[in-house]
């Protein structure tokens, strides 16, 4: 049997089975997931850039990139972290909770925005003060923090973050950050993986 020939029997059979009406739904269905936003998070190097802030003198904001990488733009798209703990001891959850993380250069009140198809923004996950370099804090668009401890002495740390859109499946991933308390010495950042939530 050909394989053309096999196709057409495929075809028959799901026409046979769901109808014609379903079979449109089905191609509408695949239609719409082909084309939605796939947005995907990345480190780049270098992860930080500085700044002066009131009060605080020179701060690092380290960053991530969230690029779109479909056919169409991702709507009011929000990352949040839900999850923090030790990489030592994984059992010992340092606080969950649902902190909008803040998008970079844009105002403080500000956790959603658009992402064009093939580009990318930057996102503020953590901040270093030179004045207090041992502290890391997160870097939220609220003081409200559901539970998650904000800033964090030296050592390796693990953060579950989801983003999510109008129009994308929510995507969860987990980040290291390796933190050695020194100004002279930058915060690592790594991606350790990335996964589906749902539809």
């Amino acid at each position: 049997m050909s394989i053309i020939k096999a196709i057409a029997i495929c075809v028959a059979w799901v026409v046979a089975f769901v109808g014609y009406n379903g079979v449109k739904d089905l191609l509408q269905w695949l239609r719409k997931h082909k084309n939605r936003p796939r947005l995907v998070i990345s480190i780049q190097n270098p992860t930080f850039t500085e700044a002066t802030v009131e009060e605080q003198g020179t701060v690092r904001f380290y960053h991530l990139r969230v690029l779109n990488m479909g056919r169409t733009n991702a709507a009011d798209c929000r990352v949040r972290v839900l999850a923090v703990w030790k990489e030592a001891n994984q059992d010992n959850i340092l606080g969950t909770g649902a902190v909008p993380l803040h998008w970079a250069h844009q105002p403080l009140d500000v956790d959603t925005r658009d992402v064009c198809h093939g580009e990318f923004v930057e996102l503020d996950l953590v901040t270093q003060a030179a004045a207090s370099p041992s502290l890391l804090s997160l870097f939220g668009t609220t003081e409200k923090t559901d539970g998650l401890r904000k800033v964090y002495e030296p050592g390796s740390y693990i953060l579950k973050l989801r983003v999510t859109a109008d129009n994308h499946v929510a995507t969860d991933l987990r980040v290291r950050i390796e933190h050695p308390g020194a100004w002279d010495k930058p915060p690592k950042l790594t991606q350790l993986k990335q996964s589906v939530t749902g539809d």
